[in-house]
């Protein structure tokens, strides 16, 4: 990934955060050392969906999507845990559930978030770090957003959503892209040969996403080629994905 003003790489720090099966806890734990060690650094009573690092100053922070609400979570040192801190997205729902958090700087060095909504509520969009009271809609509504993802192509910035699909036997429509800090965002569908109902994975490898699906292996897209569309891939062709 390109490294834009305002990123401060942190090689060996991961998050992870575990679930339990009636969704009532969810625990996360960070490692400093790519895995070798974790320590536990916070939890909620309800089901993470999924996490994002963002940065305030010098320390790395959380940003946490769950059932109930995105929360924040400052990293203690030692052995000390932190409690999550609420971010109210839409003042009008405070608990409105989220599957997905993304977070990215822009070029001017300035950190943004993305967060997909539960109940097919769309996306909201904060370019001022995700403190509260700065999110706006930016749209997708009525569409299933399970996962996103940004892909950063020089001066611009792409935010990708993966869409979900009920029906395991539908092939689905796949992705959905818009450019940010545009006038006017616009979402464009990107179904062209989708297939696998749920994407429940977007990343990366130069002008290519590579995505994760429900049942149809993992698909890979080349952005720059007109017309292009998403081709099956060969997991044990000798490349790694996340």
């Amino acid at each position: 990934e390109p490294l834009r003003p305002g990123i401060v790489p942190r090689p060996g720090l991961l998050a992870v955060a575990t679930r339990a099966n009636d969704s009532a806890l969810s625990i996360v734990y960070v490692s400093e050392d790519l895995g070798a060690t974790w320590r536990r650094v916070g939890g909620l009573d309800v089901g993470i969906t999924d996490l994002a690092w963002t940065s305030r100053g010098s320390q790395p922070e959380l940003l946490i999507a769950s059932d109930k609400g995105i929360h924040e979570l400052a990293l203690l040192e030692g052995d000390q845990v932190a409690a999550p801190v609420q971010v109210v997205v839409d003042p009008a729902d405070p608990d409105l559930g989220f599957y997905g958090v993304e977070t990215f700087v822009d070029e001017r060095g300035e950190w943004g978030v993305a967060v997909a909504a539960q109940a097919e509520q769309g996306v909201y969009l904060s370019t001022q770090a995700g403190e509260p009271g700065t999110f706006t809609p930016i749209g997708l509504d009525g569409e299933d957003t399970r996962t996103l993802a940004v892909q950063v192509d020089g001066a611009a910035t792409w935010l990708w959503a993966g869409l979900g699909e009920a029906n395991p036997n539908v092939a689905g429509k796949g992705t959905a892209r818009a450019r940010l800090f545009e006038a006017d965002v616009r979402w464009e569908m990107r179904t062209a040969g989708w297939v696998g109902s749920t994407c429940w994975s977007i990343t990366f490898a130069g002008d290519h996403a590579i995505a994760g699906t429900q049942n149809g292996g993992v698909v890979r897209l080349d952005t720059a080629a007109s017309g292009a569309a998403w081709q099956p891939l060969d997991v044990n062709a000798g490349h790694w994905f996340a």
